[in-house]
C-alpha cells in the first residue's frame, strides 16, 4: 500500500465517526470542487451534461440548509447517465468528469443514507492521474518497481501534499459544522480551487 493510500485510510477513518448528513456535506464541497473539470471534459469532447451535476449538487446544498428532499434515486439515476466511461475517452479530463460524478453521487448517498464504498479513493484519483502525467507522460503506470517507487513517493509531490492539507482542514471544517449555513463550504471552490496542470482549459 503506498503512503497516499495509508493516507486516504486515515482520512476515511475521520469520515467513518461522522453523521451520514457530515459526510454528505464533505462529498458536496469535493463535488462542487471537481465540477468545473466536468465542464472542461464536456467543452473538449462534446459529451455530458453539465446542467444535470449542477442541478444535483444545489438539491444538496439546500438538504444541508434544510430544505426536505424526496427524489433522490431520480437524481442518482441522471448521474448514472451523464457519467463518461474511461473505456470512450483517453485522456485526463475523462478522469476528472468522471470523478465530479462519482462525488456528487457520493454526496447523495450519504444524505439518503446509502452506504458508499471506497469514495475518498475518487476524491484523490485526478490530482494523482495528473501528477502521473506530469513524470511520466502517461495516466497510468504499471505495476513494476518503478510504478512502486512512484505511488510511494505521491505524498511528496507538491500537487498531492496540497491535496490531503486541504483535506484534512475541509473535514475538520465538516466536523465542527453544527447545521444550516452551508455557504462557506460551497464558495471553497473559488477560494481553494483544485489547479492541475494542463488539466483546467
Amino acid at each position: 500500500m503506498s503512503s497516499l493510500d495509508r493516507e486516504i485510510d486515515e482520512l476515511t477513518s475521520l469520515l467513518a465517526k461522522l453523521s451520514h448528513k457530515h459526510v454528505g456535506l464533505y462529498f458536496a464541497a469535493c463535488g462542487e470542487r471537481l465540477l468545473p473539470f466536468y465542464e472542461v471534459f464536456h467543452r473538449k469532447e462534446s459529451w455530458g451534461e453539465p446542467r444535470v451535476l449542477r442541478e444535483a449538487l444545489d438539491c444538496v446544498w439546500a438538504a444541508l440548509s434544510g430544505t426536505a428532499e424526496d427524489h433522490w434515486s431520480k437524481l442518482i439515476a441522471e448521474i448514472e447517465r451523464v457519467t463518461p466511461h474511461a473505456d470512450d475517452f483517453d485522456n485526463l479530463a475523462v478522469i476528472g468528469a468522471q470523478d465530479a460524478c462519482i462525488l456528487i453521487d457520493s454526496a447523495i448517498r450519504a444524505l439518503n443514507k446509502e452506504p458508499i464504498p471506497d469514495a475518498l479513493e475518487y476524491v484523490f484519483e485526478f490530482s494523482r492521474a495528473a501528477a502521473c502525467v506530469q513524470k511520466t507522460g502517461n495516466l497510468q503506470l504499471g505495476s513494476d518497481a518503478e510504478s512502486e517507487l512512484f505511488e510511494e513517493s505521491l505524498v511528496d509531490v507538491p500537487l498531492i501534499e496540497q491535496e490531503l492539507k486541504f483535506h484534512r482542514s475541509l473535514i475538520h471544517q465538516v466536523t465542527t459544522w453544527t447545521g444550516g449555513d452551508v455557504s462557506v463550504f460551497r464558495e471553497l471552490t473559488l477560494t481553494h480551487p483544485l489547479q492541475l496542470p494542463g488539466a483546467n482549459s
